[in-house]
């Protein structure tokens, strides 16, 4: 699977290249994770139109790449970063191609004190937007075994998948371990016929993902 960006391709393309190692089309990623496909296709054709700042694009960029289990996260975000500024430039151009002359401006003691100013706001804000969508979201949580409606013939099945590593994972009440990548798996015995099988997530803010599942023992 492709770990990080390709830096000879926009980052639309490679996000597009990532998915497709990993097997998932746009819109059932966009259910698995809970969020509304258009920001997932806006990331996947470089239109940050649609974000109304920055750290909403990181957000969802996080949850795609916890859902398609990528360790390095921080080579995506610089990617994202460096195709923010010319995407929108060129969204905002105006219309005809027509240059726009402006007077030549010059380095002074004040604008480097205000450029360091902004800076260190932009990281602030940064940080609690980040903190803001955390808040805000409910962790990721995604089962691959068992499917639903699944009948076996033996008394115990394995339970896989992946959610946020410093959420609380229980099933029917009882906890399961979370790897430091995010994953979880073990064996689950099982009730002769119908079990119920209640997968519950939850993060540090309280906020919550559930996943049921129905599993027959015969």
């Amino acid at each position: 699977m492709t770990e990080a960006p390709d830096q000879n391709k926009k980052f639309g393309a490679s996000l597009r290249a990532l998915l497709a190692d990993a097997g998932l089309a746009p819109e059932l990623l966009a259910r698995e994770i809970r969020i509304s496909p258009k920001y997932i296709d806006a990331l996947l054709a470089d239109d940050f139109s649609v974000f109304g700042a920055k750290v909403y694009a990181q957000g969802v960029l996080k949850k795609i790449l916890l859902a398609v289990r990528v360790e390095d996260h921080s080579s995506w975000m610089e990617a994202l970063h460096r195709s923010w500024g010319p995407s929108l430039t060129l969204a905002r151009a105006r219309p005809g191609g027509s240059a726009i002359i402006r007077p030549m401006t010059y380095v002074t003691p004040a604008r480097t004190a205000l450029g360091i100013g902004g800076v260190a706001l932009a990281g602030f804000l940064f940080l609690v937007g980040a903190r803001l969508v955390d808040f805000t979201s409910s962790p990721p949580l995604l089962l691959e075994e068992p499917s639903d409606g699944a009948v076996v013939r033996q008394p115990g099945i394995v339970v896989r998948g992946r959610t946020e590593k410093e959420s609380k994972l229980t099933i029917n009440g009882r906890e399961l371990t979370i790897d430091a990548s995010g994953g979880f798996g073990e064996r689950l015995e099982l009730q002769p016929g119908l079990n119920r099988l209640e997968f519950l997530a939850e993060n540090r803010f309280g906020k919550t993902s559930r996943i049921i599942r129905y599993v027959a023992a015969e």
